[in-house]
């Protein structure tokens, strides 16, 4: 496979200039709000009518879909690859564990931009990132839900630390995780944590930076 001609920043840049409608989500978003956790690839959520517009974006940086357009859209899903990995969700609408409808227009209504640089990132509200981590429901986003929850009664300063476990959960562990009570002691952890990183990488393509440096050690290491 011929590696891909990809810079993030530069593919931001594209996004922002095309037509596509597309969220961030996933663990790329929790980066860029200051969260030092380790993912291999991305995760958006684009609107349906959008997705001949996305591909062309991807088209500049060697990164070909999986399906082509009628199918993607007829599963809802699809990625777009090369040596990069890029999840892409095309629903109107998807389902929680628990079986609340979240649809995109509403988050698409309520999305911030946050700059990369040059750059405006679009990524859903906090609140719609923890709504968006009870589709998949794997053990990582529960961990994922808590660190939100702690970046939200903290706007000031951007988030924090784990890894990914990817077993499924049930919606009742979903419940408990949202309903469990933040203690002094873990809050004040993670945000030591939170002012460690971000004094650190203190903007949004150095963060970025050092996801991808971390996981080729990572590879490195292991070997894969």
């Amino acid at each position: 496979m011929k590696p891909s001609a990809f810079d993030e920043v530069a593919f931001f840049r594209a996004l922002q200039e095309s037509p596509a409608r597309a969220l961030l989500i996933g663990r790329r978003a929790l980066v860029l709000l200051g969260l030092p956790v380790l993912t291999a690839d991305y995760d958006f959520w684009l609107a349906i009518d959008d997705i001949a517009a996305f591909n062309a974006v991807g088209q500049q940086f060697d990164l070909h879909p999986t399906r082509p357009l009628e199918d993607a859209r007829r599963h809802g899903q699809y990625v777009l690859e090369n040596d990069e990995h890029m999840d892409v969700l095309v629903a109107r609408s998807a389902s929680t564990v628990d079986g609340r409808t979240v649809e995109f227009e509403a988050l698409w209504s309520r999305r911030r931009a946050l700059a990369l640089r040059d750059v405006d990132v679009q990524l859903p509200s906090l609140d719609d990132l923890i709504l968006t981590k009870q589709i998949a429901a794997r053990q990582k986003d529960l961990e994922d839900i808590r660190l939100l929850r702690i970046l939200k009664e903290h706007t000031w300063i951007p988030e924090t630390i784990t890894e990914a476990i990817n077993r499924p959960v049930t919606a009742a562990e979903i419940r408990q995780s949202l309903d469990r009570p933040i203690g002094a002691e873990e809050r004040e952890e993670v945000l030591a944590l939170v002012r460690w990183f971000t004094h650190r990488y203190p903007t949004p393509d150095t963060r970025l930076a050092y996801v991808r440096h971390a996981y080729a050690r990572w590879k490195s290491a292991a070997g894969i």
